[in-house]
């Protein structure tokens, strides 16, 4: 089985674009995905960008299990 689910980065409302992921995950029928930190959310110091890996991890879980 296939699923297709769309994510979202954390972005605060009112930042260009942070409407997008919860209108495409409108149009197929789910709520997005929410990731911390954005696209490096995994990171933890690794080229010189911090992100929150341990909560990126979690919700990467919760979202793949759903």
């Amino acid at each position: 089985m296939r699923r297709v689910a769309d994510a979202e980065g954390g972005r605060p409302a009112g930042v260009p674009g942070a409407d997008r992921p919860a209108g495409v995950a409108e149009g197929l029928g789910s709520p997005p995905a929410a990731f911390p930190s954005g696209h490096g959310g995994f990171l933890g110091g690794e080229f010189g960008r911090h992100g929150a890996p341990e909560a990126f991890a979690k919700a990467l879980r919760a979202a793949l299990e759903a």
